[in-house]
């Protein structure tokens, strides 16, 4: 059962399939919500609240960013 699974998973992503969950922001809305946050005009909530994220979400899509810069 097992390897059915596999091959047919296999045989999705060579059609183009795509798997797991969509992302909750468009890249035009984490540019926005990354000028905001390098503004720092705007309070760490306020952002969170207006792209309809939790707070810790907003922090952690800031150290995927800062992570990210350093090693490329």
């Amino acid at each position: 059962m097992i390897e059915r699974t596999t091959s047919g998973r296999a045989a999705a992503k060579t059609r183009g399939a795509k798997f797991g969950r969509k992302p909750a922001l468009s890249p035009a809305q984490l540019k926005h919500i990354y000028r905001l946050a390098d503004e720092g005009n705007t309070g760490m909530q306020d952002i969170a609240s207006m792209f309809g994220i939790h707070r810790s979400t907003l922090f952690r899509l800031l150290a995927q960013r800062s992570s990210s810069t350093t090693t490329r």
